[in-house]
């Protein structure tokens, strides 16, 4: 299917999950919304790495300590938008504040997933050096 695809579909996925946590009514449906958004997010991050590494082959770790750098410093701003998105939707003992935050969040991913629709998928090195080597023992 390829990295681009897969990261398409889980762009859409945890879109789908974000906006599922506001119709959360009960605890039941609380766990059943939490495990389909921690199976599609945790997806995420060794398809992020192996594409990084397929682009940058000599410099995978470099490449993926930026990737995990560009992560956190994405989370700088998180807190202080939804703190002051809890504020202007009616404060801590409102449900609007803590929405409008999910629903902020869905927007990022797609986003973030109308972007990924702008890169390439590289040609992935991972098991040719394993291939030549059976080829040379066969021989």
């Amino acid at each position: 299917m390829g990295r681009k695809k897969t990261l398409v579909i889980l762009g859409i996925w945890y879109a789908v999950s974000i906006l599922l946590l506001t119709q959360i009514h009960s605890m039941g449906m609380m766990w059943v919304v939490l495990l389909f958004w921690g199976l599609g997010l945790n997806a995420v991050f060794p398809v992020q790495y192996a594409m990084m590494a397929d682009h940058a082959p000599k410099a995978a770790g470099s490449a993926m300590g930026f990737l995990l750098m560009l992560v956190f410093l994405g989370s700088v701003p998180a807190a202080p938008l939804e703190g002051w998105l809890i504020q202007i939707g009616g404060g801590w003992n409102s449900y609007s504040g803590y929405i409008m935050g999910f629903f902020v969040a869905a927007v990022a991913s797609i986003v973030a997933m109308i972007l990924q629709l702008f890169t390439k998928d590289a040609k992935s090195n991972v098991g040719k050096e394993s291939y030549q080597g059976h080829k040379m023992l066969q021989s």
